[in-house]
């Protein structure tokens, strides 16, 4: 987040990652989004993918399409096919493999369109150990809300405002539910998305997503 003297200077102004002394968490939080192409969410007619996730005990396989002006939902899992309206009549089986699965798609676009979570910044002598990032975001949900109520994130980022880690703790605990990579980005019609994460440094874990389409 530094650099050197009059050259330095100019560097700093030029560079994406290496101002953010003075921003907010949220200023940070709409910039990550925006490397990711938010600006061109209005134009996304639906969005289509497969999950997958290499688990310890057993492989996961599920395959989306959603059209978020109407927040219609299509399911695949084991050839059975259901589609739905996401709100308050929802399965909630169904819709929080949905939420879970786009989460990990989108997460900073779901972050941005949530007001309902408290964003801080992370000091670098608080980073989780091992990271190394420009910066790191501290996303907590709230008690009583949603399907994993309480739930902290920690996401840590790049000077392109790309997500490179996120630290998941499952109703806030103190100890990592779970620390994992972001990599793979690729270039989805407007959006740019992760497609792949891995256990940090290492584990048993391995999710990644294929079959992506962008409709404009």
């Amino acid at each position: 987040m530094i650099f050197k003297l009059r050259l330095l200077v100019v560097i700093l102004v030029l560079l994406p990652g290496f101002s953010r002394a003075n921003d907010s968490a949220e200023d940070i939080m709409q910039k990550i989004a925006s490397a990711s192409g938010l600006g061109e969410w209005p134009s996304v007619e639906s969005i289509e993918y497969t999950f997958h996730v290499e688990l310890p005990s057993r492989t996961v396989e599920r395959s989306w399409k959603w059209w978020p002006t109407t927040d219609q939902v299509q399911y695949e899992d084991g050839g059975e096919t259901i589609t739905y309206t996401r709100g308050p009549d929802a399965d909630p089986a169904v819709d929080g493999k949905f939420i879970n699965d786009l989460y990990w798609l989108a997460f900073p676009f779901a972050v941005v369109w949530d007001d309902s979570v408290t964003l801080k910044t992370i000091d670098p002598e608080n980073f989780t150990a091992g990271i190394e990032a420009v910066g790191g975001i501290k996303v907590i949900y709230p008690d009583g809300v949603g399907y994993t109520p309480g739930d902290v994130y920690e996401v840590y980022y790049d000077p392109n405002d790309r997500i490179t880690h996120w630290v998941y703790r499952k109703g806030g605990s103190e100890e990592p539910s779970l620390v994992a990579t972001w990599s793979d980005y690729e270039k989805v019609g407007p959006l740019t998305l992760s497609t792949e994460h891995k256990a940090y440094p290492d584990g048993p874990f391995h999710l990644w997503f294929t079959d992506l389409v962008v409709k404009q």
